[in-house]
């Protein structure tokens, strides 16, 4: 991936690991992060999905997750 992206001139920035933002996820309840009662793309990730909807992106915001490889659908499935 990143030498995909080295190609194209773009550089890969991983925000959700910034140390600080790190140290201030732990101090929250699990509760605060997922409620996995609720339904995929819904209850997953909840605390960004919600902050998601704070500013305004709705329609990704319930997304379910998917591996890279398939979420850009480039990959064959072997077993369809």
């Amino acid at each position: 991936d990143d030498r995909c992206l080295s190609h194209h001139g773009r550089e890969t920035r991983f925000p959700y690991l910034d140390e600080d933002v790190v140290a201030y996820l732990e101090l929250l309840p699990i509760e605060c992060k997922c409620d996995f009662s609720l339904p995929l793309g819904s209850g997953d990730k909840r605390i960004l999905r919600l902050v998601a909807r704070m500013i305004g992106v709705t329609e990704c915001s319930t997304l379910v997750k998917r591996a890279i490889q398939f979420g850009s659908r480039i990959a064959v499935s072997r077993y369809a």
